[in-house]
């Protein structure tokens, strides 16, 4: 565990921070990796790290966030969310733009933009096949790859999307040193990932749903994330916070399950949604006063 060199800080001081733990989603039986966390930045990751061929076989096929939403709730609160991410973009880039897509599905937040913003090309980069050939059904640009290997010239892009997708690879440094050379010069990199120095982690601990497990290699703060940027020559980096509400639904959700053994559908209980709705208002007042579960981050390649 000493020998083990922190990707953010370059320490080697780590601390097992739970063992046995368990997958309150999905199932899938994990019981040699445990959770440890850097003591100098407080960075959260897997030990020992999955090799990528396994860390896939993690996703089963009613994996959540792979299905379609069906229910007017849920596709509502999608809507929603894709409102806020645009509106959020469109101060940062101009008007006419390249812009890639890192984990696009079958391109729902592609479609919601391309019918606001004729300027925009968008491509999208996804690992499932299922998804790149529905995306691609319905007219979108989608490549079936991991970002790692995308085949794609350096300096393409002015813009890279990786919403909730750095929290599942094997090596953050390595993407983010990927993105960097394709994006343009002074291109900008948007990041949105759960934020460990949130309330709702300290109160859940091993429930909380930032930890995702076994899915979820690594847990960032907004300090590490930062320091983690900056070695990977990005900078004039900004970090905000989303209104996701994992923090609090899925980590009730998580408790419940393990506790109640409630049964599951594509990872949710059924109730699911109206928890989701229920803490609104507790991360409306946890926005204004502390740091909520997910956090946005604009940055900029620098070099």
């Amino acid at each position: 565990m000493n020998t083990h060199i922190c990707l953010a800080c370059g320490e080697a001081r780590f601390r097992v921070l739970y063992s046995n733990v368990l997958d309150y989603e999905h199932n899938i039986a994990n019981p040699d990796i445990d959770i440890i966390k850097c003591q100098q930045c407080g960075l959260v990751q897997l030990f020992p790290m999955p090799a990528q061929r396994e860390l896939v076989t993690y996703y089963p096929d009613d994996y959540a966030n792979l299905q379609v939403e069906s229910s007017f709730l849920m596709k509502t609160l999608m809507e929603i969310y894709f409102s806020s991410v645009h509106a959020f973009l469109r101060k940062q880039i101009p008007r006419k733009a390249r812009i890639l897509d890192v984990g696009s599905s079958s391109g729902h937040f592609m479609e919601y933009v391309e019918t606001i913003e004729s300027g925009w090309e968008l491509i999208g980069v996804d690992m499932s096949i299922h998804a790149v050939e529905e995306g691609r059904k319905k007219g979108r640009e989608i490549i079936h790859s991991s970002f790692e290997e995308l085949d794609i010239p350096d300096q393409t892009f002015d813009l890279i999307i990786v919403k909730h997708i750095i929290e599942h690879v094997v090596d953050p440094k390595q993407f983010l040193l990927k993105a960097n050379r394709l994006l343009k010069k002074n291109g900008k990199l948007y990041l949105e990932t759960p934020n460990t120095s949130c309330l709702d982690f300290k109160i859940f601990k091993k429930y909380w749903g930032g930890i995702h497990f076994p899915r979820h290699t690594y847990m960032f703060s907004d300090k590490n994330i930062d320091e983690l940027l900056k070695t990977t020559m990005f900078g004039n980096t900004k970090i905000t916070s989303t209104m996701n509400l994992f923090g609090w639904a899925l980590s009730i959700q998580n408790y419940i399950v393990d506790k109640y053994k409630l049964p599951l559908k594509n990872g949710r209980i059924k109730i699911y949604p109206f928890l989701m709705i229920s803490f609104l208002p507790v991360l409306l007042i946890q926005k204004l006063f502390a740091q909520p579960a997910g956090m946005r981050v604009i940055t900029e390649r620098i070099c």
